[in-house]
């Protein structure tokens, strides 16, 4: 099964340096128009189905391509940003300062631990990804779209290509066979 997994496009908050998390933020106009050449780049390949986390910037950046192809966007939670507690909705910047330590290098490092913030620990995380993925292998479809987010895009390369990865741009198409 081949897989295209998709971070979201550019949003307004991302551009602030605002920490999105689960908060339902909207792509700007830059996110609105990644969105749009995510048709064009995946165009040639024969999509047959569409995953998206439910928050709006991820299903907005994969509705372009649902109506290229005519196609549902299947909204599914496991897909969801990780759930950074407290840090959400607070300037990155500001985190050193709030917090004692930046949420980024936490992220980067694949071990985390946010519960003590409200968040989510990286075992929750690997775990709600790791089931999505053994999900997936069950069905027929042979290739599918996923769109999603930075933080769980990164337990998709380590679940999917043992390798570990940070800060990928928004509307990056990452390929993976499983």
């Amino acid at each position: 099964m081949k897989l295209f997994v998709i971070r979201h496009g550019a949003t307004e908050a991302g551009a602030k340096g605002i920490i999105l998390s689960r908060i339902d933020g909207r792509l700007n106009a830059l996110g609105r128009q990644q969105a749009e050449e995510l048709v064009v780049k995946l165009s040639g390949e024969n999509i047959d189905s569409i995953y998206s986390s439910p928050l709006k910037r991820a299903v907005d950046s994969a509705s372009p391509l649902a109506k290229k192809l005519n196609k549902e966007i299947q909204k599914d939670d496991r897909l969801l940003e990780v759930d950074m507690g407290s840090f959400s909705g607070e300037p990155l910047d500001s985190t050193v300062e709030a917090f004692g330590l930046s949420c980024v290098p936490l992220m980067d490092s694949y071990q985390f631990n946010l519960t003590s913030h409200g968040g989510e620990s990286d075992q929750q995380v690997r775990k709600r990804v790791q089931s999505f993925l053994d999900d997936l292998r069950k069905n027929e479809d042979k290739t599918v779209a996923i769109f999603t987010h930075d933080g769980t895009l990164h337990w998709f390369y380590l679940l999917c290509a043992n390798k570990k990865v940070t800060g990928q741009p928004n509307a990056s198409i990452h390929t993976f066979e499983i």
